[in-house]
């Protein structure tokens, strides 16, 4: 057939293929697709032909002039490396008022408060994040549970807006969080500053309380991104799961 091969690698996967090219796209295919695209069956009638012209797998032009094309979409994907780091994380306490099986941060119990980050850390943290030259900063406050410490919240964001007055950067605030313990205290914060809620919703009510050992922890999850939806708006939460080994059936 009339098409050109552009570099890519492929792996098989059991009864599949996987495709991926220097432009990080990828596609996944029955096994001995691979074969066929080689050996140029793949016809222009095939939804595979078009997936792999768009993906640029294949090409129906010469080379040398779909080079152009390639470099500005290879230079947009890479466009964040002009600006170096853009988010930023903060992990102010490994306090925790949950007990997830798949926990990577060496959670500790709520109450051991020696486990929180110091405000002098905290202010070096944020000196540092402006040493970055993004003029976009993202501000992501992690533990533990963040919310356990809503005075570190605040310090940093204020810390943080003080030294903007001179640096002029666009700030995104984020407090990634369960939503077990969004007091008033928080959510005035994010009315504030316009911080975005992070969480995470694991399924049904008997999987997200197994993932999380808690006997209560969906109802309160639940109960807790309605509260953010009513007093902040749809659109400043959001919720994804997290996979373990009891969510696979």
């Amino acid at each position: 057939m009339g098409y050109s091969l552009l570099p890519f690698r492929f792996h098989v996967l059991r009864n599949r293929e996987l495709l991926v090219n220097d432009l990080g796209d990828y596609l996944l295919l029955p096994r001995g697709s691979v074969q066929r695209i080689v050996d140029r069956q793949i016809r222009p009638d095939e939804e595979l032909y078009k997936d792999l012209a768009a993906s640029f797998f294949i090409s129906e032009r010469p080379l040398p002039r779909l080079l152009d094309t390639m470099t500005v979409r290879l230079a947009t994907r890479k466009a964040f490396l002009d600006h170096f780091t853009a988010l930023h994380i903060f992990v102010l306490t490994l306090r925790c008022n949950q007990n997830c099986i798949y926990c990577q941060a060496s959670s500790k119990e709520s109450c051991r408060e020696e486990y929180d980050m110091s405000e002098k850390t905290l202010r070096r943290a944020v000196d540092l994040m402006f040493r970055s030259p993004s003029p976009s900063l993202t501000m992501e406050f992690q533990g533990g549970e963040p919310t356990l410490v809503p005075h570190l919240i605040r310090k940093g964001i204020e810390y943080a807006e003080e030294k903007n007055r001179i640096e002029q950067r666009r700030i995104t605030y984020v407090i990634c969080t369960n939503c077990v313990n969004l007091t008033g205290e928080i959510l005035d914060l994010c009315k504030q500053y316009g911080i975005v809620i992070s969480t995470s919703l694991d399924g049904p009510q008997f999987l997200h309380n197994r993932n999380r050992g808690k006997t209560d922890s969906y109802q309160r999850v639940v109960s807790g991104i309605a509260k953010v939806r009513e007093e902040l708006g749809e659109g400043r939460v959001s919720a994804l799961m997290t996979t373990s080994e009891y969510s696979l059936d």
